[in-house]
C-alpha cells in the first residue's frame, strides 16, 4: 500500500495563512470609518434651567413658571412675536465642559456653540465640573469644579442669545460675541488675596436679599481682572461691584429683589453683586464666596467632637483648608 504524501500539518498551516489573509484584507477594508458628531453627554453630574426671551432688542430672563405650562409647547414655531423659551445648562464632566441646551429645536437638544468645528462644541469649565446653580434673578450659573479648585461663570442671556437665536431662525446668530467670551473662572480667594486652594463640593446660590456681595463689608482681592474680564463679554471690570442694591445708574433700576413672577421680563444688570455658598468637604468648610471679587465673605467651620456634637466655628474671610490644587499659588 502507497503511503499518502499528504501531511496534516501541511493543510493546517494552509488553514491559519488563509485565515490570516482574509483578516488583514478585512482590517484593510474597515479603515473607512464614519466620525459621528458628538451630540450627547459624557458624565452629566447636574442641570439648572432658565425662562429667556428676546424682546427685539436685547435678551430678557423670566421666572420659570412663564416657561411652563402646555400654553408654551406651542409656542416654538412662532417668530413674529417674542415668546418665553426654555434653555438649560449641564455639566459634562467627562469631558470637563459645561453644555446648553433648549426645548425649542431645529435639530438637537444641545446647543452648538461653534458651528464652523466639526462636531457639536460646548464650553470649556474647570476639570471635572460636578454641581450648578443658578442666581435668583437667572442672569448667572455657576459650577463648582472638583478636579481645578475653582468654579466657572456662565453669562446666562449672552448664551441665550446663541441658543434662541438659532432655534428661531435657523441660521448663525448675526453679531454675537464667541461664546468663549460669556464664560470666567473664579477662584475662591482668603481676604488676604490667597487662594484658598480647596476642592468644591456643593454650590448654591445666595439669596439677593442674604447676600454679603456689595454691602462694603467686602474687601477686594488683587489681582481679579483675568478670572473676571470675560466674565459679561464687556461691561465694567467686576472688581467694582457697581451701585448698591436699589441704587440707580441711571437706566435700569438695579433692584435686589428676585424677578417677579407676573413680570414681562427683566434685563440682567451682570454688575449687580452676588455670591454662592460653597462648601470644601475635606476641611468640612462653608464658605460664601462673592461672584463679582471672587473674595471670600465669610465662612464657617464644622467640627464633630468626640461625643458626636457638631461645633461650628466662625472661621472668617481667612480660612485654612488642606491644600487640594497646589498650581493655583504658582
Amino acid at each position: 500500500m502507497r503511503r499518502s504524501s499528504h501531511h496534516p500539518w501541511r493543510t493546517l498551516t494552509a488553514s491559519v495563512w488563509s485565515l490570516a489573509l482574509a483578516l488583514t484584507v478585512s482590517a484593510c477594508g474597515g479603515d473607512d470609518r464614519v466620525v459621528v458628531p458628538n451630540r450627547v453627554l459624557d458624565r452629566p453630574l447636574d442641570a439648572v434651567l432658565a425662562c429667556v426671551r428676546d424682546n427685539g432688542n436685547q435678551m430678557e430672563v423670566l421666572s420659570l413658571n412663564l416657561c411652563d405650562g402646555a400654553a408654551n409647547a406651542r409656542r416654538c414655531d412662532i417668530v413674529d412675536t417674542p415668546t418665553a423659551q426654555l434653555i438649560g445648562f449641564v455639566t459634562n464632566s467627562e469631558r470637563n465642559e459645561l453644555a446648553m441646551f433648549r426645548r425649542c429645536d431645529i435639530d438637537a437638544g444641545l446647543v452648538d456653540m461653534d458651528q464652523e468645528s466639526p462636531g457639536y462644541q460646548f464650553l470649556p469649565a474647570g476639570r471635572l465640573p460636578s454641581r450648578l446653580t443658578i442666581t435668583d434673578d437667572s442672569c448667572r450659573v455657576v459650577s463648582a469644579n472638583v478636579g481645578s479648585c475653582d468654579l466657572t461663570l456662565l453669562d446666562v442671556p449672552g448664551l441665550a442669545e446663541h441658543a434662541v437665536n438659532t432655534t428661531l431662525t435657523g441660521e448663525d446668530p448675526p453679531d454675537l460675541p464667541p461664546p468663549s467670551t460669556l464664560s470666567s473662572t473664579l477662584i475662591p480667594r482668603r481676604s488676604d488675596g490667597q487662594p484658598l486652594g480647596s476642592s468644591p463640593g456643593d454650590i448654591v446660590a445666595v439669596p439677593s436679599t442674604l447676600s454679603l456681595a456689595g454691602d462694603g463689608t467686602e474687601v477686594p482681592t488683587g489681582d481679579t481682572g483675568s478670572a473676571d474680564d470675560s466674565d459679561d463679554g464687556g461691561t465694567d471690570d467686576t472688581s467694582d461691584p457697581g451701585p448698591n442694591p436699589g441704587e440707580s445708574d441711571g437706566g435700569t433700576p438695579n433692584d435686589p429683589d428676585p424677578i417677579d413672577p407676573n413680570a414681562t421680563g427683566q434685563v440682567c444688570d451682570l454688575g449687580r453683586p452676588a455670591s454662592i455658598y460653597v462648601s470644601f468637604p475635606s476641611c468640612q468648610l462653608v464658605a460664601e464666596v462673592s461672584l463679582g471679587t471672587q473674595a471670600i465673605l465669610q465662612s464657617r467651620q464644622f467640627v464633630t467632637a468626640e461625643d458626636g456634637t457638631i461645633e461650628v466655628i466662625d472661621a472668617g474671610t481667612e480660612p485654612l483648608c488642606p491644600v487640594d490644587c497646589p498650581a493655583q499659588f504658582d
